[in-house]
């Protein structure tokens, strides 16, 4: 287990289109799979500290026309009944995740209310296995990395974290085709 803090968020380097690159052809057509566990040391606005578990999946295709579906979800296991779900198409602002590729990685920032997560997808062995990092960072000119609970707008102070159970795995096909939820037009 590691805790994993980046000190500020310039170094996510937040893509905009224009900096976006295609996807290459070894990459389009395929699935990934995306699944981590993090430990959390919270403190809400009241100085109660909480310490949830939390186990995220993220189904991803990169789909034959180049744009990206994917879908998250998130659990807490101290609170199984607590959990958060959504299906999107990559890009349009209001999106949980905003996936891009640029230097042979795929990956995605999502916009806390004060900081930011970084999920990178690296990718080994022309484009057959992945390594998945992810990494957290404060806002410039701020102290701490300040979220909304899983079911509640109540504002959590993130005091620390550990990644565990790292796990990406590339596959070929289409993910969500056997659900119907999406297809690439």
């Amino acid at each position: 287990m590691r805790s994993i803090f980046a000190a500020g968020l310039a170094g996510f380097c937040l893509i905009t289109p224009a900096a976006a690159e295609q996807f290459p052809g070894a990459l389009v057509g395929k699935s990934i799979i995306l699944e981590w566990t993090d430990d959390r040391t919270m403190k809400d606005n009241y100085g109660n500290f909480y310490y949830p578990t939390l186990s995220f999946s993220i189904q991803i295709y990169i789909g034959l026309q180049g744009h990206v579906f994917s879908t998250f979800h998130r659990v807490n296991q101290n609170r199984p009944s607590h959990v958060q779900d959504s299906s999107e198409v990559g890009g349009p602002a209001g999106n949980v995740l905003h996936w891009r590729f640029q230097n042979g990685s795929l990956s995605a920032v999502q916009l806390y209310r004060q900081g930011a997560r970084e999920i990178a997808v690296r990718f080994q062995d022309s484009f057959q296995k992945c390594t998945l990092d992810i990494r957290l960072g404060k806002a410039p000119g701020t102290t701490a990395i300040l979220m909304n609970g899983l079911v509640s707008s109540r504002e959590y102070e993130l005091v620390d974290l550990k990644i565990t159970s790292a796990r990406c795995n590339v596959q070929r096909g289409n993910i969500f085709e056997t659900d119907g939820q999406m297809t690439d037009r």
